[in-house]
């Protein structure tokens, strides 16, 4: 697939290649961090027709240990929490708060502080959750690909990170 990093110049798509495939995308200029408040506007901005595409914030990314707060493209939230590499908590629900109009943009925000995580999209609360065992790590962008479909293109925006 095609990545295209992220900097601080507008807009990053992403095009995703193949099912199976998970991308984390961790700019180096945040540090690993235990506390924070990380924000990110996304939108699938074209394609995904009968795949199942998962897109949004990666947190406490270390090694192989990830957790992931993201939209799919049939406009359900999911949170992950990944360890060495296989999927050990999956959560998979809808909100009132997702806009679900074709191209329409959603803001994810993660608030992590010590092992409780509070999940909101378009500064709505959705869920939280208590996971002690994601310690800390890296922040950036994660894209899952449950299975293919019509090629995509996701986009992210405005991407924030808040650390004490």
């Amino acid at each position: 697939g095609e990545l295209i990093l992220l900097d601080s110049t507008g807009v990053h798509a992403i095009r995703p290649a193949s099912g199976g495939h998970y991308f984390n995308l961790l700019p180096g200029a945040v540090p690993p961090t235990t506390d924070f408040i990380a924000s990110v506007d996304v939108r699938l901005a074209e394609g995904g027709t009968g795949g199942v595409y998962v897109y949004g914030l990666a947190f406490r990314a270390e090694g192989r240990d990830y957790g992931l707060f993201g939209l799919t493209n049939e406009g359900d939230l999911r949170v992950y929490g990944v360890y060495e590499s296989a999927i050990y908590q999956f959560y998979d629900f809808s909100s009132p708060a997702v806009r679900t109009a074709p191209g329409a943009v959603n803001r994810l925000t993660v608030r992590a502080l010590g092992p409780d995580f509070v999940f909101e999209v378009n500064g709505e609360v959705v869920f939280t959750w208590n996971q002690p065992d994601l310690n800390d790590g890296r922040i950036g962008l994660g894209v899952d690909i449950g299975r293919e479909g019509s090629d995509a293109v996701i986009e992210f925006d405005n991407f924030e990170v808040v650390a004490p």
